[in-house]
């Protein structure tokens, strides 16, 4: 979790497991598969993690953003759009855009997370 962020569980079981990122930003490291998916609400969006890889979200300023280092996630249950390893999507009302980004530009958050 990085500084100023606001989470909590909605489910901890480890067939349904659920969180909401409120605000801030965070960084995840999954394990999923057919029957195991992590799902992260944000105020706007329901993001899933689908495969197994490391995900960020960030929900700063109105703004939510889910990057993919490694893996696939979904973003929204209807009308989904599909984000692949190396991708960022930026989510703006009901507008996803999807581009690629860098690795390796990491702030305070991404160095602490990847030592």
């Amino acid at each position: 979790m990085g500084v100023n962020s606001e989470f909590e569980f909605l489910t901890t079981t480890l067939e349904d497991l659920r969180l909401k990122l409120t605000r801030g930003s965070a960084i995840f490291e999954v394990f999923a598969s057919n029957e195991f998916q992590v799902q992260v609400n944000t105020p706007n969006n329901k993001m899933f993690f689908v495969e197994t890889g490391i995900y960020r979200i960030d929900v700063i300023g109105g703004n939510e953003t889910v990057s993919v280092w490694k893996g696939k996630a979904k973003i929204r249950e209807y009308d989904a759009k599909f984000v692949k390893g190396g991708k960022r999507a930026v989510i703006n009302g009901d507008k996803v855009s999807v581009n690629k980004f860098k690795r390796d530009n990491l702030d305070d958050l991404g160095r602490w997370s990847e030592m």
